[in-house]
């Protein structure tokens, strides 16, 4: 087990003390890049867009990755629906963008890591849809937006 533990540390090493992560975004349906500027708060959310069908959002959940404790508290600060969005009964109209999710306070990026990289905060969202097509709504979908930040000093 020491060695095991003394390769694993000898490997951080030589990384330049950086751990590389592996969330798998092969499932996402759409990646997009965003930076974090360190010493602001950034509230991240997740905007949709429909097209000529309403989208009704039944539940979105969240999973993320950080190569380090960016804003120094745990846990990751929490999810809601905007007012916007539960005030349209969680329906996305045809041809229409609106915010559908949001941290329900700023993340502060208080600490930068090593070295910048996309990969520093990724963020993955998942939402369980329907569809409304001749007045009905459809059997229930998944769509994965996922989202890669750069923290920048």
């Amino acid at each position: 087990m020491k060695k095991f533990l003394n390769l694993l540390f000898f490997i951080i090493l030589s990384l330049g003390g950086q751990v590389l992560y592996a969330m798998d975004l092969s499932d996402c349906n759409e990646i997009h890049k965003n930076e974090l500027v360190y010493g602001d708060g950034h509230t991240l959310f997740l905007k949709m867009k429909s097209q000529n069908l309403a989208l009704g959002i039944a539940e979105i959940s969240h999973e993320y990755e950080a190569s380090g404790d960016f804003n120094g508290e745990e846990p990751f600060p929490e999810y809601g629906y905007p007012d916007d969005f539960k005030n349209n009964d969680y329906v996305i109209f045809p041809n229409e963008s609106t915010k559908v999710y949001e941290m329900n306070k700023p993340y502060l990026v208080n600490y930068h890591p090593k070295k910048s990289s996309y990969n520093n905060l990724i963020l993955k969202y998942i939402v369980q849809y329907k569809e409304r097509k001749n007045g009905k709504w459809g059997e229930t979908k998944t769509f994965i937006s996922c989202e890669k930040n750069k923290v920048i000093f």
